[in-house]
């Protein structure tokens, strides 16, 4: 295995025949709504917090900040006590050569708006999360963080991953349309792309911490951040809101403290669908927060129905019954519609679908790392500049050669498709599920799949150069 590869052997024979999954709170608000408290002048807590990689890097961070950030995993409670005395967030690499905690997620340039507004000065000193942007080894861009920050009149200063921004006097209110930092989805007429979402959530925050009234045109309209505005209108800092307007009156430095609770993961309850139409099993999951994730995953719920998928909802959990094979359907992954999250997952239930399914992703264009992996199983598909297509198989195979996940989501992907052969099954890359999903092996033996962790430094064909092969016994699903 590649260094800091972590692989599972995964056998899906012993699948149970209905499944019951508990889907643990939603990482994409975590994030904003840390930020959110980080620049709060009294308690804040957060709840249903998932116990995952992100969580404890935050709570890293904060402690960073000379914040006190306890994370009680029994209660699922997020507690951020404190003040700000420091604006720097992630100083480097440790003494090992490990990433700083901040250089672990996506989600630490959040901070940067918060910071500058309540403490005048804010250092990002790299960041991380899945490499899936369009910059060297697959970064994500920061730049358009800076450009908002710098619209409330920051000044700021772009090197590598790193970001600095300075407002001795705090930041001031303004008025934004955060479609200027979208491309247009010709499919739909609206507003996407890879800079929309964050640019969203850091005018909001920016938006809370500045002197005066800010209004934002178009914002991004994912439950990541109605999330976070509904807490800000908790607050009382929401003047309007409206689907293509908000308007959010600043505190002009530190904001009140709030007590907030994260609905079930919505990409989460993405993955578990997909696994049961792919397994064909039943499914019953419970959900915190029904009429949230109802509506944010409008554009994935249509889609699996037309798979075949029956959801029957009530107040407090979801379940389903996926077609005898899925029937051929188009995924559109957009701001809009799919999540581009979502777009792997599916992709992985659609792999032996009845007829061929179509993937357009308006989002994050190449994010089709396992694609070539999902091959290994026999799965067909096809890699365009529109997106991909998917020939669904009627059969498909274990591989000899493990597949190798280079993203969070891709990593789902495949694990699903491992437990759908019925054999073993290796997996490399099991590290990225960490950062989204809470205690994935224990749930995953817990619905009847064997999971086994390979000892470090095994040598897994198709892993690395040069590595012997790992024997797994080929035969039909």
């Amino acid at each position: 295995m590649t260094s800091g590869t972590r692989a599972w052997r995964l056998d899906g024979s012993g699948l149970r025949s209905d499944l019951e999954v508990s889907p643990s709170g939603f990482k994409h608000l975590l994030v904003p709504l840390f930020a959110l408290a980080v620049g709060a002048r009294s308690r804040c807590t957060i709840r249903n917090v998932p116990d995952i990689l992100e969580t404890s890097a935050l709570c890293s961070v904060a402690r960073e900040l000379g914040l006190d950030a306890h994370h009680d995993v029994e209660d699922r409670a997020l507690a951020i006590v404190g003040q700000v005395t420091s604006g720097v967030v992630g100083a480097g690499a440790s003494a090992d050569g490990a990433p700083q905690a901040a250089g672990t997620i996506h989600g630490s340039m959040y901070l940067v708006p918060v910071l500058a507004g309540i403490h005048g000065a804010a250092s990002l000193l790299g960041h991380g999360g899945c490499a899936i942007g369009a910059g060297p080894q697959g970064t994500r861009p920061i730049a358009h963080i800076a450009s908002i920050i710098e619209r409330f009149g920051a000044s700021c200063e772009l090197s590598d991953q790193s970001l600095r921004a300075v407002a001795p006097h705090g930041l001031r209110a303004t008025t934004i349309d955060l479609g200027d930092y979208s491309e247009l989805d010709s499919l739909s007429g609206t507003p996407t792309g890879p800079l929309y979402s964050g640019a969203t959530k850091a005018a909001i925050l920016a938006a809370a911490v500045a002197e005066g009234t800010t209004v934002l045109h178009q914002p991004y309209p994912k439950p990541d951040v109605a999330g976070l505005v509904d807490v800000l209108d908790a607050i009382g800092m929401v003047l309007d809101r409206t689907q293509n307007t908000l308007v959010i009156s600043g505190a002009g430095g530190p904001v009140p403290g709030f007590d907030a609770e994260l609905p079930s993961d919505l990409l989460e309850v993405v993955s578990y669908l997909s696994l049961a139409v792919h397994c064909r099993r039943p499914i019953r999951m419970p959900i915190i927060g029904v009429p949230t994730v109802r509506a944010g995953l409008a554009a994935e719920l249509a889609t699996l129905d037309k798979m075949g998928l029956q959801l029957d909802w009530s107040d407090d959990d979801v379940a389903g019954v996926p077609p005898e094979r899925a029937r051929a359907v188009t995924v559109h992954a957009s701001s809009h519609r799919c999540y581009s999250d979502s777009q792997p997952l599916l992709a992985a239930a659609l792999i032996d679908a009845d007829g061929t399914s179509e993937l357009v992703e308006r989002v994050w264009p190449g994010r089709f790392s396992y694609a070539d992996e999902l091959a290994k199983v026999g799965a067909v598909i096809e890699v365009s500049n529109a997106g991909a297509s998917i020939v669904g198989q009627p059969e498909l195979h274990p591989s000899a050669d493990p597949m190798l996940a280079r993203d969070l989501r891709a990593a789902m992907a495949l694990v699903i498709a491992a437990i759908g052969r019925g054999r073993p099954q290796v997996v490399c890359g099991v590290q990225h599920l960490e950062r989204g999903y809470a205690r994935l092996d224990r749930c995953l033996r817990a619905i009847g799949v064997e999971v086994v962790e390979l000892p470090a430094g095994s040598e897994v064909s198709g892993a690395s150069e040069g590595s012997a092969p790992l024997e797994v016994q080929a035969c039909s699903r």
